[in-house]
């Protein structure tokens, strides 16, 4: 199951960078949810914590190229959940962590937001 769902990940990329977003975000819902069923078989895995918090990034990715602002947003709060979650575990050390990314992902879309008429 890890490496279908990493498939899905893969597959997603790629089709972000063919700007096929719509596709790419099916990718990443099922690369999430399989991660999702992961994590709750074994939730002392913190890297299937961190696939999930890479599930909702992506899904965010993809969202925000497709201009789904609000749901963007709360996919990268979610991500960022997930990680602060983890802050209460040791986690292997990360050369940029997923939160991090997430929380600036989210305040930037949020500004979006706000901005529009």
């Amino acid at each position: 199951k890890r490496d279908e769902s990493i498939g899905y990940a893969f597959i997603g990329d790629a089709l972000m960078a063919l700007g096929k977003h719509e596709e790419a975000l099916g990718q990443y819902q099922l690369f999430r949810s399989i991660a999702e069923q992961l994590y709750a078989r074994d939730n002392s895995n913190n890297a299937w914590q961190r696939h999930v918090a890479l599930g909702h990034q992506r899904t965010g990715a993809a969202l925000l190229a497709l201009q789904r602002l609000a749901e963007a947003v709360q996919a990268f709060r979610l991500c960022l959940a997930v990680r602060i979650t983890a802050a209460t575990v040791p986690m292997i050390a990360e050369p940029k962590d997923v939160g991090d990314h997430c929380r600036a992902q989210a305040s930037r879309v949020e500004q979006q937001l706000s901005s529009r008429p």
